[in-house]
């Protein structure tokens, strides 16, 4: 009996050795895993003060193969994203500018390497972001002095995101520009302007004129 006890307490213990052990090893394989996956994809939040409240950046940058940050603006922390955009690289604090201010209007610009928002105010009204995510056809004509001013600077940037508008607005300069650029037709100002200050490239702003200028036939 005494032999069947000991084999039994042998038998337990080994058991829970193994346990022990096993537990271990999970426990260091997911603290491993969990620290690997902090190093490879960093996230933050920048708070900017406009129109008498804070707005909210918050971005994730991917290290998962290309570096990749996806970027969302909220207009208050209550409610669900207004903007969001995505590039190449690791994240970097747009330029941020009062733009227009006429006429009850207010425009910030939110200049990043890839694109442009922008986050406005009429009157009373509630702030909103343009491009939204949700399309919203309600202020096009509101905000068509000011995305009409930012789209003539011919940055990239800002024609990818304003040109639209401009062509609900029936904007005969601004078609006029979008099929020069369809066919491929950039001026050496416009070439050089745009190297040195975005990543947009000529074969990206002549397929995006071209398709943009196929909806608004």
């Amino acid at each position: 009996m005494n032999k069947k006890y000991l084999i039994a307490f042998v038998f337990s213990a080994l058991l829970i050795g193994l346990s022990v052990m096993y537990f271990g090893v999970k426990y260091n394989t997911f603290q491993h895993y969990s620290n690997s996956s902090d190093d490879q994809n960093k996230t933050g939040q920048i708070t900017v003060r406009q129109f008498e409240q804070n707005l909210f950046l918050r971005y994730r940058t991917y290290h998962n193969g290309p570096t990749e940050t996806s970027v969302a603006l909220f207009l208050s922390e209550k409610e669900d994203a207004a903007a969001s955009y995505v590039f190449r690289g690791e994240f970097e604090k747009p330029e941020i500018n009062l733009i227009y201010n006429a006429n009850g209007l207010k425009c910030y610009e939110w200049l990043s390497k890839s694109t442009c928002i922008i986050t406005y105010k009429y009157e009373n009204s509630r702030v909103k972001a343009y491009p939204p995510i949700i399309p919203n056809d309600s202020d096009y004509i509101l905000l068509y002095p000011a995305l009409k001013q930012e789209f003539m600077t011919k940055d990239w940037r800002r024609v990818h995101s304003f040109a639209e508008i401009l062509l609900k607005n029936n904007d005969a300069e601004a078609r006029e520009i979008l099929q020069r650029y369809a066919s491929g037709s950039f001026t050496t100002e416009e070439i050089d302007q745009n190297e040195k200050s975005n990543s947009v490239t000529p074969n990206q702003i002549q397929t995006f004129s071209y398709s943009l200028l196929l909806k608004y036939k």
